[in-house]
């Protein structure tokens, strides 16, 4: 039926072990570190502009 189609499919797309998860945190904090960085980037990039 509708609902355990709906169920098979949701936990294709989720994480299904603890271990997964945790990759996908350690994952999500090395990209927002990234963006970090180059957002400081851009921020100088910006500040060099703006000075000539």
């Amino acid at each position: 039926d509708e609902t355990s189609f709906i169920q098979a499919a949701d936990t294709q797309t989720k994480p299904t072990s603890l271990e997964d998860k945790a990759q996908l945190a350690e994952r999500v904090i090395e990209l927002e570190q990234q963006v970090a960085a180059l957002t400081e980037q851009m921020a100088r990039l910006t500040e060099l502009l703006d000075s000539e």
